[in-house]
């Protein structure tokens, strides 16, 4: 492995600032050492100020920034030289005089220039000198034409733009919402269109009835009230008119028969089916009930009184009208039949609306139970498709590793966390569905509120991490995990807490709503056509009627989409509520007093997303969101948080707090030194290994944690990308690293989730063929214990 290179001299530090090609360096050296130790290489040079005049160029003369320093090209290469002699010699912190043997590396630089050297002759004499003079000793078997030869020059690569996955993904989800939206439109609209026109407000129930001579010359009307009203059943209040009904009764001598209609019609159709109800549970008592063709849903019973008569009943529901007819007389039972049916005949020919079946009332004990049944059913079938549509996504971009299983060599340990990750996964979500079916039949079972409060509460402690689920030494549900963190609390976050539970139970309403439209199916409310009676529709107006005349099927879709949307809605603001109450790097070390994890990463990756196992997330509400899938970054801190306060550089583009590690924003004059102190004081260094964009930044990153000598502390970290991605992206990591990485791992990219030094002068690389939530959780945890337990780090502080 790559040897840790040798941090800067305070005189070199400020020479390498000022900046410039190998002759300003050399000249910098000179101008800035207060001893004569340069007094004899001045016999090359007729004098610091004739150096100054003279105008040498660089062989590779373009300047660019390295490691904060803007320097030739030909200069970078020269400073590596140094620092790699400073490194084989042990010479720390590297000086001058290092330095200055690796301006003169090569004779074509402008420093070798300056000096007059022409010949491999000149440069040995010069190299003699420095080694004589500056440095005070004799580096043995020092050869810098070899060095130089060896030390590749750095080619830049150049930024790349970042690949437009989130913009197209975006463009591809709005595509789909539109076209959904379209064909629910487009749906709704033909069911109005094709709806049965709504019954009109008829006249009252004494307008409708036969009139007097209605039955002909052969019936009487008897003496009775001819109008009158009642309550409906179950009326919530004594006294309050619901139902209004007219009554009127004929005679007739021979034989001797007395016939009464009556004519119900209810306010509210609703209130019809209590009255509608009771009168077929009377008929149902007291007569043998069966159905007659001759009305539409008529029902039609014979009953013995105790004095003998016969009585013969016709039952019908014809719009917002209940009609019954009775016929009670001495005649033989069939001839009663048909001469009540035969008055039925003439009333319903004066009854406006369309006929309906029986309706059958809301009974609590027996229809909240079916309702809380359908509404748990669709509520796990949604969570288990929104899963199932994430889990095959992300098999679908995060493909399966085409590579083969490596074997250790060169250098190189591999860790197979596939199979163990596989396991816990299997056991999360097993848990989560047990737990998830419990709370389904609790809210289906017939039992008391309080007792299904009590069991919602046990299944919501149960879905969340325990103790089986720990991909490494430390306890994710302690005292240093993430979630326990707690943030700043004020009544702005308060108030939207409880505005994202608000729209859950919004949301809870939406499918109790939908099952409640399926159960009326069987009640008369909703006919064999899926639609609601004409008489349900005409009972409201408005947008109540519009929705009414709209097919149940639509109106279930708009109900569940609703509930997904306002899902989504809910786990929107419980995340903007995360936000306002995150912690900055300051406060949260206020509270974690523990080393810090420094997570450093190209900017662009902070858009990188994974899906994860429901039981992993933070909140209920992105439990049940519309959103599967979280930001790669909260991932990285769910699993090493339990190590460390977990840290990274606020993104200068980016207006407000990001969700993930505590951001810290740094001036841009100056964030190289708060990097440098921070990778100097990190615990853990977390890089991510496969950047979309090789920026400047990276660059210097990469080397200060050379420099520091911080690599046996750092973590390389593959990004859930597909398989080509991966393999281009760690291909120009490589490029862009001063880390010696082994060669052939390009050729298993597509399979490494994470690698550190392993302390021997190797590599140890954590690997999987998918790369899923619980791959990384163990490869990051596996790690991170390995790096602690290997420089015997101990985790030091408390949390308050």
């Amino acid at each position: 492995m790559h040897q840790e290179l040798s941090p800067f001299s305070e005189q070199v530090q400020l020479v390498l600032t000022a900046g410039g090609s190998t002759q300003d360096l050399l000249i910098g050296l000179i101008a800035t050492d207060p001893t004569e130790a340069w007094s004899r290489i001045h016999l090359h040079t007729l004098g610091l100020d004739h150096m100054r005049e003279m105008s040498e160029a660089d062989p590779d003369p373009a300047e660019n920034d390295w490691n904060g320093f803007s320097l030739t090209e030909t200069a970078q290469r020269c400073v590596r030289v140094a620092q790699e002699i400073a490194s084989d010699y042990s010479i720390d912190p590297m000086p001058s005089g290092v330095l200055a043997l690796g301006l003169l590396a090569h004779h074509d630089t402008a420093a070798a220039k300056t000096l007059r050297i022409r010949s491999s002759e000149d440069q040995d004499s010069i190299v003699e000198r420095i080694q004589d003079d500056v440095i005070g000793s004799t580096l043995a078997d020092l050869d810098l034409s070899a060095r130089w030869a060896a030390t590749a020059p750095l080619h830049i690569v150049p930024p790349v733009a970042p690949e437009p996955v989130v913009a197209g993904t975006t463009q591809r989800r709005r595509l789909v919402v539109a076209a959904a939206a379209l064909i629910f439109v487009a749906g709704c609209g033909i069911g109005l269109r094709n709806s049965p026109v709504p019954d009109q407000p008829g006249p009252a129930p004494h307008e409708v009835l036969l009139p007097d001579d209605g039955l002909g010359s052969r019936y009487s009307v008897a003496s009775g009230p001819a109008r009158a009203s009642s309550l409906a059943p179950g009326s919530p209040a004594e006294g309050e008119r619901r139902c209004d009904r007219t009554a009127r009764r004929w005679t007739k001598n021979a034989p001797a028969t007395t016939i009464e209609i009556s004519v119900i019609a209810c306010r509210k159709f609703v209130r019809m089916a209590n009255v509608h109800f009771q009168a077929d549970a009377n008929l149902r008592k007291t007569a043998a009930r069966v159905t007659t063709a001759d009305i539409p849903y008529a029902l039609a019973g014979q009953a013995v009184r105790p004095d003998g008569q016969n009585v013969s009943t016709v039952l019908f529901r014809r719009g917002q009208y209940l009609v019954h007819v009775y016929s009670i007389g001495s005649s033989r039972p069939a001839d009663q039949d048909r001469q009540a049916l035969e008055i039925a005949k003439l009333q319903w020919a004066t009854v406006p609306g369309t006929a309906g079946p029986p309706l059958e009332p809301f009974d609590s004990k027996a229809d909240v139970p079916a309702i809380g049944l359908g509404s748990a059913a669709l509520i796990l079938a949604l969570l288990a498709a929104l899963n199932i549509f994430a889990a095959v996504r992300s098999r679908r971009s995060l493909r399966r590793a085409e590579s083969l299983a490596p074997v250790n060599r060169d250098g190189v340990t591999w860790l197979d966390v596939g199979q163990p990750a596989k396991t816990m996964a299997t056991h999360a979500q097993i848990r989560f569905w047990f737990w998830m079916t419990v709370w389904g039949v609790a809210m289906a079972v017939p039992i008391s509120t309080w007792f299904k409060g009590a069991i919602s509460g046990l299944c919501t402690m149960q879905l969340v991490l325990s103790r089986q689920f720990r991909p490494g030494a430390k306890d994710l549900w302690g005292v240093y995990a993430a979630p326990q963190v707690k943030g700043k609390r004020s009544l702005a976050t308060v108030t939207t807490t409880w505005t994202a539970h608000a729209v859950s139970m919004v949301a809870m309403f939406a499918v109790f709503s939908v099952a409640t439209l399926w159960m009326l199916r069987g009640k008369g409310y909703v006919g064999t056509d899926l639609r609601f009676a004409p008489p349900v529709v005409a009972d409201d107006a408005g947008i109540g009627q519009l929705l009414r005349r709209v097919p149940i099927p639509w109106l279930s879709i708009g109900g569940l989409a609703l509930t997904l949307a306002l899902a989504s809605l809910a786990a929107t603001v419980i995340r903007r509520t995360r936000r306002m109450t995150a912690l900055d790097v300051a406060g949260l070390q206020q509270v974690d007093t523990r080393d810090d994890v420094l997570y450093l990463r190209n900017f662009a990756d902070d858009q990188l997303t994974i899906y994860t196992s429901p039981i992993t997330r933070r909140s209920m509400d992105e439990k049940f969101g519309l959103a599967q899938v979280e930001p790669f970054e909260e991932l990285i801190v769910r699993y090493l948080s339990p190590y460390g306060p977990v840290i990274a550089i606020s993104d200068p583009r980016v207006r407000g707090t990001q969700l993930g590690a505590a951001r810290e924003s740094l001036p841009a004059d100056d964030w190289r030194s708060s990097v440098v102190k921070k990778i100097a004081s990190s615990q853990l260094i977390v890089v991510g290994a496969t950047p979309v964009e090789a920026t400047a930044g990276l660059r210097w990153e990469l080397d200060t944690i050379a420099r520091c000598q911080a690599v046996d502390r750092t973590i390389l970290l593959f990004a859930p990308r597909g398989a080509h991605e991966s393999g281009s992206h760690w291909s120009r990591f490589r490029e862009m690293t001063p880390l010696d990485l082994p060669a052939h791992l390009t050729e298993f990219a597509d399979r490494i989730l994470a690698m550190c030094p392993d302390g021997k002068g190797g590599w140890l690389i954590a690997h999987a063929e998918r790369r899923t939530d619980w791959a990384y959780a163990l490869a990051m945890s596996q790690l991170a214990e390995t790096i602690l337990g290997r420089t015997d780090l101990r985790v030091s502080g408390t949390l308050q």
